[in-house]
């Protein structure tokens, strides 16, 4: 299988745990050693979650996902024009 990533935007914390990103790889459920190498990773990106030491990308997205301006480079910039065009 090729790798694949597949991400969600949530706008809610769907693990309670105050997580910003949840990272999460096929395992066996009792010992996190075995791993199945299907090449498919999920990544959750939880908008109501806590910094804690996340990067300023990450943090911006977060801010762009709860529809805060984000002024950090050029792709952010262009993001919120085009979401602006949208609604």
């Amino acid at each position: 299988m090729k790798n694949l990533t597949i991400i969600f935007f949530c706008l809610f914390d769907p693990f309670k745990q105050g997580k910003i990103k949840y990272s999460l790889h096929w395992g066996e459920d009792f010992d996190h050693t075995i791993k199945l190498l299907t090449g498919v990773d999920v990544i959750i990106i939880n908008a109501k979650g806590r910094p804690n030491g996340e990067s300023k990308d990450l943090l911006g997205l977060v801010d762009l996902i709860n529809d805060r301006p984000v002024h950090l480079n050029k792709y952010f910039d262009w993001a919120q024009k085009k979401i602006k065009e949208l609604n």
